[in-house]
C-alpha cells in the first residue's frame, strides 16, 4: 500500500585529514498505523465519565459507564476498502454484563488511519507522524445542519512518542492528537485523543464549556459538558 514519506534528514559533518565533507543520512519515518493496530479479536474496555453543567440550577450531574470496543471482523466498506469492523458494547459497571450497542469500523489508507462511527468518516491519524503535523480530520464529513459543529476542525499531533500512565499502567510510546482547540474568555471547545503504539486509543476528552463570568478559567463552568474516556483494560 502506498505511503507518503517526507524524509527526515540528519546532516553529519565528516572531517578526515585536511578537509571536510558533508554526508546526508536519511532516518526512517514513523507511520501512524501501529498506533491503531485493529488486530482481530483484540478489545479495549474504557471507563466513561460524563459531567453536565446546568446554568439554570447552577448544579452538575455526573454519569459513569463502561465501553468495550472489540475488533470483530473484516469486511469491505461502501468505498470498496478493506476495513475492520468493531463491536461496541456498554455496561453500567464492572459488576454488570455488556450489552451490544452498535458497530463502527476502521481502515488504513495511503495517508493514515480512518475511523467511521455513526456513518461519519474521520481521519484519525495522519502519515508521517511528526510533532505539529496538522490535517483536516473531518474533511470527509458534510458538516452542515446538525453537523455544522464539526466544520473547520484542524487535527494536529500536539505530543509524540511520549510515555503515558492511566490507571496504573504505563504506555511507552503514545501520540496525542488535538482535534479541536477553540477557546476564548467565555467558551472552551476542546477535543483531545491519545493513542498507544500497538494498542490504539487509550484516552479521549471532549470539553464543551461556557462561562460568562469566569474570565477564561473553566474550572467551574456555568454550562456545558465534559466527557472523558479512559482505558481500563485490554486484550
Amino acid at each position: 500500500m502506498l505511503r507518503l514519506f517526507i524524509p527526515l534528514l540528519l546532516l553529519v559533518s565528516l572531517c578526515p585529514g585536511t578537509g571536510c565533507r558533508n554526508k546526508t543520512i536519511s532516518l526512517p519515518e514513523e507511520q501512524a498505523s501501529p498506533y491503531f493496530p485493529m488486530k482481530l479479536g483484540s478489545y479495549i474496555i474504557y471507563q466513561v465519565d460524563s459531567i453536565s453543567f446546568n446554568s439554570n440550577t447552577q448544579q452538575s450531574d455526573t454519569s459513569h459507564w463502561q465501553l468495550k470496543v472489540l475488533a470483530d471482523s473484516v469486511w469491505t466498506d461502501a468505498a470498496g476498502q478493506t476495513a475492520v469492523q468493531f463491536l461496541l458494547s456498554k455496561r453500567n459497571s464492572d459488576t454488570t454484563t455488556f450489552t451490544d450497542w452498535k458497530y463502527s469500523y476502521g481502515n488504513t489508507t495511503s495517508y493514515g488511519v480512518e475511523y467511521v462511527e455513526d456513518n461519519l468518516r474521520f481521519i484519525k491519524l495522519y502519515d508521517p507522524v511528526q510533532l505539529h503535523q496538522s490535517w483536516s480530520g473531518n474533511s470527509h464529513i458534510n458538516a452542515t445542519g446538525n453537523l455544522s459543529y464539526l466544520s473547520g476542525w484542524s487535527y494536529s499531533y500536539s505530543d509524540v512518542f511520549s510515555k503515558a500512565n492511566y490507571n496504573g499502567n504505563t504506555y511507552d510510546s503514545t501520540l496525542t492528537v488535538t482535534e479541536l482547540d477553540d477557546e476564548n474568555a467565555i467558551r472552551l471547545n476542546k477535543v483531545v485523543e491519545r493513542y498507544a503504539k500497538h494498542l490504539g486509543l487509550i484516552y479521549r476528552e471532549d470539553d464543551y464549556l461556557s462561562c460568562n463570568t469566569c474570565g477564561g478559567d473553566f474550572t467551574h463552568p456555568e454550562s456545558g459538558t465534559i466527557v472523558r474516556k479512559t482505558i481500563l483494560q485490554y486484550h
